[in-house]
């Protein structure tokens, strides 16, 4: 290390600002639009939208986008816009677990071993 000089980054701080909604979200891999960075190119034609099959997706989505507000609010506890977003999420999830008819929303209810998994084509 004697032959290196050091670096000092400069990284500014995220703010709350225009969100996607979670199916974009979790389409994405982001709830923010200037984080979503497209790393690689897909092929012309290629599909890259993930599917959208009932409860199950809006479970998805919903979770996928309370996940990334609470890995905001990690590094900005007191960002009242995104705490009530994230409450909002939570509250939606808890109503589609509650709602939910199939199982589809409760690991205590599906069959791991005999149902394909979500990404195998399992749904409700």
């Amino acid at each position: 290390m004697e032959n290196y000089c050091l670096a000092i980054p400069y990284i500014p701080m995220q703010q709350w600002g225009q969100i996607y909604d979670p199916a974009q979200a979790l389409a994405e891999g982001t709830i923010f639009p200037e984080l979503n960075k497209p790393f690689y190119m897909a092929p012309e034609g290629c599909n890259t939208t993930l599917p959208q099959r009932g409860e199950l997706a809006v479970f998805s989505q919903i979770c996928f986008a309370a996940t990334d507000a609470m890995l905001y609010l990690d590094t900005h506890p007191g960002d009242m816009q995104a705490r009530e977003y994230y409450e909002n999420c939570l509250k939606k999830k808890k109503q589609l677990m509650e709602n939910a008819d199939c199982g589809c929303c409760s690991a205590a209810h599906y069959d791991w071993e005999n149902k394909p998994v979500v990404w195998e084509g399992g749904n409700c």
